[in-house]
């Protein structure tokens, strides 16, 4: 740590709509809060509401973006968060179509295995060629994989966002300058407090751009 000093925070809040298609749909709205430098806030933008409602005197008006640049550059920072997100907001969902995934391929696998045990008694009776039966086992065999296929198609999870709107806030609050050193590779980063969370943001990974510890 190097520093710790008031300053003005910037706050870029979107609001997406999401959608996870199956057999059945799940959608919803979500919101995801990340800072101008590095940084995100996993509770800013619920807090955000209740924050207002307590400080009616705190809304101002500033000149926020000049440029659209830095709302696609946002953009492209939040989306990890949000697919993150999404698939955090439909794990019951994900979860019902497992499960029903798994009882019909138990269903199909009893069904097809009656069918195998069929032939075998066939064959243990001398009833009918090897030529014949090992034709319909190999019949049964494809049809049952091309039902598991189907199965699996049909209860597969595809995820989807939209973005909705976008919100720029700039917020009193304090600015954490740290210094991170990894052997000889250092940076200089800072992370933000703001008295709507009251919370420090939390990290983003610089790799892959989604949550860190």
């Amino acid at each position: 740590m190097e520093s710790l000093e008031e300053s003005f925070l910037e706050y870029l809040v979107f609001d997406f709509r999401f959608e996870a298609l199956s057999e059945e749909r799940h959608e919803g709205l979500l919101s995801v809060a990340i800072d101008r430098e590095m940084g995100w806030s996993p509770d800013f933008a619920r807090a955000l509401c209740v924050y207002l409602a307590e400080h009616t005197n705190a809304p101002r008006s500033w000149p926020a973006l000049e440029e659209a640049r830095e709302i696609r550059t946002g953009y492209s920072r939040v989306r990890p968060l949000a697919m993150a997100r999404v698939k955090e907001e439909s794990e019951a969902f994900i979860g019902r179509m497992a499960r029903r995934l798994q009882r019909d391929t138990r269903r199909v696998e009893d069904y097809y295995g009656a069918l195998h045990a069929e032939i075998e008694k066939r064959r243990a009776r001398g009833r009918g060629t090897p030529e014949l039966l090992k034709g319909k086992a190999e019949a049964i065999e494809t049809e049952k994989e091309r039902r598991l296929h189907d199965l699996r198609r049909r209860y597969a999870v595809t995820m989807k966002i939209e973005p909705l709107c976008v919100l720029a806030l700039r917020v009193s609050g304090l600015s954490l300058q740290a210094k991170l050193q990894r052997k000889k590779n250092e940076k200089r980063v800072h992370l933000g407090w703001n008295p709507v969370t009251r919370e420090f943001d939390h990290w983003l990974c610089g790799g892959c751009g989604g949550a860190a510890r």
